[in-house]
């Protein structure tokens, strides 16, 4: 047998010892082929694991190599063929594997026993950056467990009654985790309840002062009233350790550890005690019982961390009678326990989709993965009397042991989820539960349509999910998060929806307003999404929906290579990774990473992300896509077809093949452009059909062929105008104002700020600086001044109003101002000012910014934002302006800074894109003509 250690020590040996020695990236390669066996692995696909960034002929003959040393050293063990390779997993003891395997079979001590280290350390900088994912993925994954296996050998320990390996189990915890708050908490109590209570002072004071010198300030509050009490109830007179009670005595007596934790486990004990012994009863088991600790009960009293807090789900509840009429009751009961402010609940979405993934109806194995450490579940039964009862019980995940049990009665299903949650609340000693919010629904009929649009939601079907949704609200119209997901799926009248949502979030509960935050805020482009986002992950740290929103939102803002680190963690939660259907999260999530990526100029880091992704997900079409933007974007454009050919096929009749128009018009081929839309107009998909017209109007207008552009931008707002798109006449007012038309183009672009109408001010506002800062310039282009001057005041005004992109968009105006009163060093400065995202900016600004910076003899500066404007999307750089136009001013500033190869290129590309424009650009073609031979001659001079 071979034997493959990974934990704390690279290794391989066999029964004459260690064998390839010193050769880390064959035991890494070996060490994936072992997690994964004894399914066999693609070549190619631990080819790019760890070597993708390397050309196909060097990859392959790296992994060449690594085979022939596998095949050495493992022998039979080792299987390779010529498109997969497999390890034999009954030929190799693999120690990661076997530590999963204990620890999730429950046998806790044992996993603890096999954890040697951290997995494959010193293995950080070899592999691409899929291999990197991988490791970041499964190292979280592993401490994981080792977290969950120490807390539940602490526990066993205690049941048992063993004090001397407790201690020693939890001394090891926080060796292995120094900084967690949630192990030295115990440790602490653990100490206390053997009666060292100086030791624990050490440890405390100890612990304060590492916190606060690696995370820069000092452990949270809670903690540090949770353990300062312990000590000092462990300091109390009579306080002795729990074997040197009296038997009787009031705090507990002096049987097995277990015993202490009997108050918060026996309902009818407690039941049956006055409230005052009992609370006294269990401020004594706090200080002085390890089984209370090691159950986290003085951490949920609390507040602690996410690690320490009571992490709950509700698990099947069964109905004795009429059950179809009681289908909704375990969400009824989810929502309601969400009110108990010191927990954490696996909301009822996250346990749908975890039990799709897994293809289980089995609730508390459900329930499990998705983080739960408690499940509650039981019956209801209908009384004689016409009320429902429930006897339920709440039980530990790790052991099977029952915690709590509970029998409520009620007179309807909402007075029992109630009663219920205030039962819970009262058992655990957790703050009282925070008064229902009046826009979260008492209708169990309304939950029930809910529950069924959120899983058509999660699974891609907006219809159904559309219907389902409209559903909920019939029956309650105050029903806010009814009202939030209705506004993601219905289309034009989201804002309506949207508006109902806002206006019943304030009296929802925590999580839910603050969706409903997020949500809004994102449509308006708020940068206060930040701050909510940053509450909901600190709040319900073991969502992944919390995880992602959060890293979406630090993604998008100054310094987003922050978002890396949780959009792994959503990769490490996310157990939807690899469904074919529904949501995956942890897709999102690559996606994140990849925009992260561009937005901080690492396109080979993208690169290897993407194909992260790919090997995760091969048929996916979003990966696909990804990839293609990738690679077009870093000009391997044959490659970026091939990707959105395969997304194509994974997604027959989607709109993939979009992306081909984006690879063409970055190439100039607008012989394919043209081949592309004229194919388009004749689909007998109207969606297809204006997509065609579309991109009809955005290549002729590259080409000069503003006749042709014009006919194709009035057939585009006819057919738009039939659905009431009242922004339809977009394409034409930027083709009148191209044409000589601009005056027409004002108009036009005037008529068109205020097509946005609804509830919200701010999206009004935005659409009207929008418009209006349009129409500034098609007003620049006659030299109106007064104008401009009006414009820019009514764009400052609705800026103001607006979001922050469009709070600097009177900037724009004002140079256009400057630069048509000869002013282009000034006009330049407020170009800058208007600038929001480099990569989310009106490529217009980017134009008149290099258009300025020229007239201002500094051309060399130019170039920048004119590149940026140009390698934006077709729906940026060719809509607002025209790839040529951006080309020949490119072209300007190239040859004024003195590179005239680059300016060559330039020119001619635009005499290409002009050869058969319209006669007003004859001019300009000739000019690019002629630059291309005085720069040719001067080059061949040279």
């Amino acid at each position: 047998m071979l034997v493959l250690r990974t934990l704390g020590a690279l290794s391989l040996s066999d029964l004459n010892g260690e064998i390839l020695l010193r050769r880390r990236n064959d035991l890494a390669v070996l060490s994936v082929l072992a997690d994964r066996a004894p399914a066999p692995q693609r070549r190619e696909a631990v080819q790019t694991l760890f070597w993708g960034e390397r050309s196909e002929e060097k990859a392959r003959h790296s992994l060449r190599q690594v085979v022939l040393q596998l095949r050495r050293a493992c022998g039979t063990a080792f299987e390779a063929n010529a498109t997969t390779l497999r390890v034999a997993a009954e030929s190799m003891h693999y120690d990661a594997r076997e530590f999963a395997a204990a620890a999730t079979g429950q046998r806790y001590r044992a996993a603890v026993d096999l954890w040697t280290g951290d997995f494959l350390i010193g293995c950080d900088d070899i592999g691409a950056e899929g291999f990197r994912a991988w490791l970041d993925v499964e190292r979280e994954r592993l401490r994981r467990l080792l977290a969950l296996s120490y807390e539940a050998t602490v526990k066993e320990l205690v049941a048992s009654d063993d004090r001397d390996a407790a201690l020693a189990y939890a001394g090891r915890w926080t060796e292995h985790f120094p900084l967690d708050e949630s192990a030295h908490q115990q440790l602490i109590a653990v100490l206390c309840g053997t009666d060292r209570g100086a030791d624990a002072t050490v440890v405390r004071s100890t612990f304060i002062r590492r916190f606060e010198a690696d995370m820069g300030h000092a452990p949270s509050d809670e903690w540090l009233m949770a353990t300062d009490e312990v000590i000092s109830l462990s300091r109390r007179p009579g306080a002795a350790p729990i074997q040197n009670r009296p038997e009787g005595s009031e705090a507990m007596s002096s049987g097995a550890f277990a015993a202490s934790a009997g108050a918060l486990e026996d309902h009818d004990r407690l039941t049956r005690t006055p409230p005052r012994l009992v609370a006294k009863a269990v401020a004594y088991a706090v200080a002085l019982s390890l089984a209370v600790v090691a159950l986290g009960v003085l951490a949920t009293r609390r507040g602690m961390g996410s690690g320490n807090r009571q992490v709950l789900a509700v698990g099947e509840i069964k109905s004795a009678f009429a059950a179809d009429s009681m289908r909704g009751f375990s969400t009824l009961l989810s929502i309601s326990l969400a009110r108990i402010g010191d927990i954490d609940l696996i909301n009822e979405r996250r346990m749908s989709e975890v039990g799709a993934d897994m293809r289980s109806d089995n609730l508390a194995a459900v329930a499990r993965a998705a983080g739960a450490r408690e499940i509650i579940e039981g019956v209801l039964a209908r009384r004689a009397n016409g009320a429902l009862r429930a006897d339920l019980r709440r039980t530990d995940l790790l052991t099977g042991k029952t915690l709590a049990t509970y029998a409520v009665e009620g007179a309807d299903a909402t007075e029992l989820a109630d009663l219920l949650t205030e039962e819970v609340a009262r058992n655990l000693e957790a703050p009282a539960p925070v008064a229902r919010p009046e826009g979260t629904t008492r209708s169990i009929i309304a939950y029930r349509f809910y529950e069924q649009g959120l899983r058509a939601f999660h699974e891609n079907d907006a219809t159904a999910a559309r219907r389902f949704f409209a559903a909920a609200l019939a029956e309650d119209s105050t029903f806010a998060m009814a009202a939030l997901y209705s506004a993601a799926v219905v289309g034009d009248s989201s804002d309506a929806y949207m508006a109902r949502a806002v206006r019943y979030a304030r009296r929802t509960n925590e999580r839910e307003r603050l969706l409903i935050n997020i949500a809004w805020g994102k449509r308006m482009a708020d940068t206060s999404v930040i701050y909510w986002a940053d509450t909901l992950v600190t709040r319900y740290p073991s969502d992944p929906e919390s995880q992602l929103v959060y890293a979406l939102q630090v993604g998008a803002g100054a310094n987003p290579g922050l978002a890396l680190a949780p959009f792994r963690r959503v990769i490490s939660m996310d157990s939807s990774i690899g469904r074919a259907t529904g949501r995956c999260r942890a897709c999102e999530a690559f996606g994140g990473m990849l925009e992260v990526y561009r937005r901080i100029d690492s396109l080979a880091t993208a690169e290897q992300v993407a194909r992260a992704w790919l090997r995760w997900q091969p048929h996916s079409t979003p990966a696909w896509i990804a990839y293609s933007r990738v690679l077009g974007e870093s000009d391997r454009l044959a490659e970026a077809h091939a990707a959105v050919d395969s997304a194509s096929k994974y997604s027959p009749g989607g709109d993939a093949y979009l992306m081909h128009e984006q690879w063409w018009f970055r190439a100039n081929d607008y012989e394919a452009v043209d081949r592309a839309w004229r194919k388009a107009e004749q689909s007998a998909i109207p969606d297809q059909r204006l997509d065609g017209v579309w991109t009809h109007v955005i290549s002729s207008r590259a080409q000069g062929r503003m006749q042709d552009a014009m006919a194709a931008a009035r057939l585009y707002r006819r057919e738009r105008l039939k659905v009431h798109d009242t922004g339809a006449g977009l394409l034409e007012a930027v083709v009148l104002s191209e044409s000589g038309h601009p005056h027409a183009a004002a108009l036009l672009f005037d008529s068109l700020a205020n097509t946005v109408t609804g509830p919200f001010a701010s999206r009004r506002a935005a659409s009207r600086a929008w418009a209006l800062s349009h129409a500034a310039g098609a007003y620049a282009l006659v030299r109106d001044t007064v104008a401009l001057q009006r414009l820019e005041d009514s764009v400052r005004v609705n800026g103001m109003i607006a979001t922050d992109r469009f709070k600097r968009l009177h900037h724009y105006v004002r140079g256009l101002r400057l630069s048509v009163t000869g002013k282009p060093a000034e006009a330049a400065d407020e170009f800058r000012k208007a600038v929001w995202r480099r990569q989310e900016t009106h490529v217009r600004i980017y134009l008149e910014l290099g258009r300025s910076l020229i007239a201002a003899g500094r051309p060399a500066e130019a170039i920048a934002p004119l590149i940026e404007a140009l390698n934006g999307p077709v729906s940026s750089s060719g809509l607002y302006a025209t790839r040529t136009d951006l080309q020949e001013l490119l072209a300007l500033a190239y040859e004024r800074a003195g590179r005239r190869d680059r300016a060559i290129a330039q020119y001619t590309l635009v005499s290409r894109a002009w050869r058969a424009a319209d006669p007003q650009f004859r001019p300009r073609r000739l000019a690019a003509e002629a630059g291309v031979a005085r720069l040719s001659r001067a080059e061949g001079a040279r």
